[in-house]
This record gives structure tokens, sequence and C-alpha cells, in this order.
């Protein structure tokens, strides 16, 4: 048997010393954080969203080549990254860390998980995170699923999502110290 524990960005409370003292982008905006992989079905839900917000979309640094919805591309510091989750209206992302840090900083999203088989296999703690904490209906898979991005928007019970993730963290502690101790 293998224990499950949470990843260790779960494992620190408050990352806003870290971002505070970032200047922050003034108007509202959707962040778009994707690792390699998944244009397609990232672009298409651009398009989708684009006919249903005026949001500007911020990049988070890649080769943007592949977008049709060019927005601002940022190259960011651990800071600027931190501070443009935390005040996005939005976020779509392929990325574990990603989708965690939506999780902390309270953030509606959607999270998209790999199709081709060697990247694939990145899914699982995407797929756990999200199914312990009542959200896999933030997890798309494939084009069939693209109703879900008007969720992109849409507030969350953080309550619920807090309670969850609360228990499966200090679980993650317990057992941390455990096996420290032994």
């Amino acid at each position: 048997d293998c224990e499950h524990v949470m990843d260790p960005t779960f494992l620190i409370d408050d990352y806003s010393e870290l971002y505070s003292s970032v200047p922050r982008i003034p108007q509202p905006y959707i962040l778009v954080m994707p690792m390699p992989g998944q244009y397609d079905l990232i672009s298409e839900c651009l398009k989708r969203i684009r006919t249903k917000t005026s949001l500007p979309f911020v990049f988070i640094g890649r080769d943007w080549k592949y977008w049709i919805y060019p927005g601002k591309t940022v190259f960011c510091s651990p800071s600027n990254w931190l501070n443009l989750f935390a005040n996005a209206s939005g976020v779509i992302t392929n990325s574990f860390h990603g989708t965690a840090f939506c999780l902390h900083l309270k953030k509606p999203f959607i999270t998209f998980g790999y199709t081709d088989k060697t990247r694939a296999t990145r899914n699982v703690r995407m797929e756990n995170l999200l199914k312990h904490l009542d959200l896999s209906d933030r997890y798309i898979t494939s084009n069939e699923e693209m109703d879900k991005i008007d969720q992109v928007l849409e507030p969350l019970d953080w309550r619920h999502v807090d309670e969850l993730k609360e228990a499966l963290t200090q679980k993650s502690k317990a057992y941390l110290h455990s096996a420290l101790e032994a």
C-alpha cells in the first residue's frame, strides 16, 4: 500500500507575502497557463470563452504562435507568477501546480488533462486531487466536455473545498511527521 499525501505546496497556508508587493495588472483577465501539449483543446476552449466574455487572456510564458487569441504573454518570476494567479478572474491550465494554486488562491478554473499517451501519466495527480476535493467537474479531457468551460468564471463553494483540503493536508502532515520520527 502507498500513502496518498498532498503536494508540498499544500503544506504552506499563506503565500501572500511572496506576491503582495508585486504590481498588479489593473484590469480583470483570464489567466492561461499551459504546459506543452493540449494546444488544440485549450485553443478550442479559448475560442468558446471569447464568445462569452470580453475579458483579455494573459498567458504565462511559452511560445504562443499556437494561439488564435494572442493576449499579453508574461515571462515571470515566482512572485509574479503567484500574483498573476491571485488576481485573475479565472484560470485555464493543464498544469498540476497551476491547478493547485487555483485552489490555494480560491480562483475559478478549468484544468485540462493530457490526452496523448506520452503525457497522460501526468494526469494522475490532477485527477486524484480534483476527485478528493469534489472538483472533477472542473477537469476536461476531450472536446465532448467543452460545455464545462462556462465554469471558468463561476465561483466555487470554497468552504466545502477548504474543508476537504484541510482534512487531506492534516492527514498528510501527520503521515510525514510519523515517517520522520520512525
